[in-house]
């Protein structure tokens, strides 16, 4: 949702500053979030301010983003390894008697 808001004001302000097709807009607003940045198409008319705000917004707004999902993602991981060794210690201790197979030591 964000996300989808930060595209929208890029792709709006290149194309009410610089007076681009939509398409140029989103052409260039992918190239400055995905840091490719071919520079076939750049900023003349008074945008450069605009477009470096936007840079670094963007940058910390995708790293935010990136964090959050694998925080979540870290967590659940977490979880399922806390159930797989519950599980591992309500079996091992079900079994009181256990025997050690191998050879008999001297």
């Amino acid at each position: 949702c964000v996300l989808a808001l930060y595209f929208a004001t890029g792709v709006a302000m290149l194309k009410w500053q610089e007076g681009w097709e939509v398409t140029t807009a989103i052409y260039v607003v992918v190239q400055v979030v995905t840091t490719v940045g071919y520079g076939d198409v750049t900023v003349q008319n008074g945008s450069k301010i605009f477009m470096s705000l936007y840079v670094l917004t963007g940058t910390v707004l995708v790293a935010n983003i990136l964090n959050g999902w694998l925080e979540r993602l870290l967590e659940n991981a977490d979880k399922g390894l806390d159930r797989s060794l519950k599980a591992a210690e309500s079996k091992l201790s079900a079994g009181d008697h256990h025997q050690i197979i191998g050879p008999k030591s001297s």
